[in-house]
């Protein structure tokens, strides 16, 4: 499966903390604010992320926590997919996001998100 980092965030930084967190070598592409002429919740970064990956629209997800991840992909025809644990979690949950992320316990104080399985401190 591909995968591509997009983010409003400048693309160098972004790489640079996928760096230090030892997951740049889990993503294919990463697209930045600098790599666009609009940010999301414009579809661009998005079109440009599934371009690099080589991915259809349909064939898409996009996973955000943020009420501008969703909006971007329901405009780029990704199936957008909000994980409820940000600032964001209400904004979310009126976003229109097709399946919710539940954090479930696990062992050593860490949580574990049934359908993304994106792990994160209680």
């Amino acid at each position: 499966m591909a995968r591509a980092v997009v983010t409003n965030k400048m693309r160098e930084t972004a790489e640079r903390g996928l760096h230090v967190c030892g997951l740049d070598g889990l993503v294919e592409a990463v697209v930045g604010l600098d790599d666009v002429p609009c940010p999301k919740p414009d579809p661009a970064p998005l079109h440009l992320a599934r371009e690099r990956i080589g991915v259809a629209g349909p064939d898409a997800v996009m996973v955000g926590d943020a009420p501008a991840d969703l909006a971007a992909g329901l405009a780029a025809g990704a199936w957008p997919v909000g994980v409820a644990r940000s600032l964001f979690a209400r904004a979310l949950a009126r976003g229109g996001r097709r399946r919710p992320c539940r954090p479930v316990p696990v062992e050593g104080g860490r949580r574990r998100d049934r359908t993304s399985g994106a792990y994160g401190a209680r």
